[in-house]
């Protein structure tokens, strides 16, 4: 009998405790704040290029300092906010983007490198209110969060014909173990 949880032991605890870290894994979705893109329909329809170092708030950051454990990413979206709020003619729409990048920047001091969490490559369709970022790195961010980091977004494509609102969800694999 003795030989037999010796066996046990040796060979099943080990498999059993790292299946175990995975129960207690869990996700965490957090809103990105609303980020307003400023149209001119002129400019939209001479194809003029959105330029991300003219737009105000494209960073931002996130409060997740409570979290403990692994911090990974696992889906990135943006969608837009504002469509038909105040004209219901306006249908606000992200087909004036060509491309969509997130990147992670440690916050001045650390030692961290500048990481590219998530891209998105168009052209969007025609109409298109949401996008789904592929993401890219899936490295621990916990050290990012914990040291201070800001998130930020950098857009390619052209002008919008009018402003145009745009907010979205970050989902996160925590894992405390």
């Amino acid at each position: 009998m003795k030989k037999v949880i010796i066996l046990f032991t040796l060979f099943w605890m080990p498999w059993m405790a790292t299946g175990c870290t995975d129960i207690l894994a869990f996700d965490i979705t957090t809103n990105i704040d609303e980020i307003a893109i400023p149209g001119n329909l002129q400019l939209h329809q001479n194809h003029v290029a959105l330029s991300t170092g003219e737009l105000p708030n494209t960073s931002f950051t996130l409060k997740l300092d409570g979290v403990q454990g692994q911090l990974n990413l696992l889906e990135m979206r943006f969608f837009v906010t504002d469509g038909g709020v105040s004209d219901p003619s306006d249908s606000d729409s992200l087909d004036f983007l060509d491309y969509l990048q997130v990147n992670v920047v440690p916050i001045s001091g650390s030692t961290l490198p500048k990481v590219v969490l998530g891209t998105w490559s168009g052209p969007a369709p025609s109409g298109a209110k949401s996008i789904e970022l592929i993401i890219t790195e899936t490295a621990n961010l916990s050290d990012y969060i914990a040291q201070g980091a800001r998130f930020e977004l950098e857009l390619g494509g052209i002008v919008p014909a009018d402003e145009t609102s745009v907010a979205g969800e970050m989902t996160f694999l925590v894992n405390p173990i």
